[in-house]
């Protein structure tokens, strides 16, 4: 299960003197499309996807969601109707890290050490970017922090689901062990630098960047 975190804004929807509340998109193992209420863990479905298996989704900041398969290919995601659009396919086969830094998409692929690679959003071409300089195991989700000068990387070594961060240079740094069952995705809350979760057993939690572990 893949997720994604935005904002919305509630006086938008005619809330008086309220902020903020924050939700995310998630996508479960049957590739269906969720909004889930990150204060409650409640879920509502948007739609199936109609991917076999959806393994990774992001939102830019224009408000767009973007997926890729197991396969490679690359997809537009309609948050309406949480349908996918075959965009085209990257050629790097199992794509479970994507994320924007800023309006750039960025995606790892399948290898140890992972390469980083930035995908065009109309087409699903991918351009290298830079290859860890040091052995992760393989990526299961990657986000950017707020600041977009590290990439945060759930890898499966030394232990399986350890938390990394890597420069844009390609340099590795070992935070710890997440400490919890297999998290399956993860984001940044850019507004509050808050490095949101979701474990294999649907708990939603936060990294710590200190540790790893996961609360």
């Amino acid at each position: 299960m893949k997720l994604r975190l935005f904002v919305v804004s509630l006086a938008a929807l005619g809330v008086a003197a309220v902020s903020h509340a924050q939700f995310a998109y998630a996508v479960d193992t049957g590739s269906s499309l969720y909004m889930v209420n990150l204060a409650t863990g409640g879920k509502s479905l948007i739609g199936p996807t109609g991917v076999t298996v959806m393994e990774s989704i992001s939102l830019s900041p224009a408000g767009n969601l973007f997926g890729a398969s197991s396969t490679g290919n690359f997809y537009s995601i309609s948050t309406v109707t949480g349908v996918a659009s075959f965009v085209g396919n990257t050629g790097l086969g199992n794509l479970e890290g994507m994320d924007h830094a800023g309006t750039t998409l960025f995606v790892t692929n399948f290898l140890n050490p992972m390469s980083l690679y930035t995908v065009n959003e109309g087409t699903g071409v991918p351009t290298l970017f830079v290859t860890a300089g040091a052995p992760t195991g393989v990526v299961r989700s990657m986000a950017f922090n707020p600041a977009f000068t590290l990439a945060y990387l759930l890898g499966d070594l030394p232990t399986t689901q350890t938390l990394h961060n890597m420069t844009p240079a390609g340099t590795i740094t070992t935070v710890g062990p997440l400490g919890s069952p297999v998290v399956a995705a993860s984001d940044f809350d850019v507004p509050t630098g808050v490095y949101w979760a979701l474990a294999s057993n649907g708990n939603i939690g936060n990294l710590s960047l200190v540790t790893g572990a996961m609360t």
